[in-house]
């Protein structure tokens, strides 16, 4: 009885070790599939930023030369 008993226990802990490496395994594929998206989004707001930014300076130069 106590036999089975710990082999019950080794059995969940092996089982439960595995189910965290397969949530693991699939929480990094997520991240990286989402990352290759957060890196698109981010260079659309960098090219507006950039636009935002020289509209801003060709506005402040024309004020300068009048």
């Amino acid at each position: 009885m106590r036999e089975l008993k710990i082999l019950k226990g080794i059995s969940e802990k092996i089982l439960h070790s595995a189910l965290k490496r397969k949530k693991r395994i699939e929480l990094k594929k997520g991240y990286r599939s989402c990352g290759s998206i957060n890196l698109s989004i981010a260079n659309m707001c960098i090219n507006a930023d950039n636009e935002s930014l020289s509209a801003y300076e060709e506005k402040l130069a024309e004020c300068e030369n009048k």
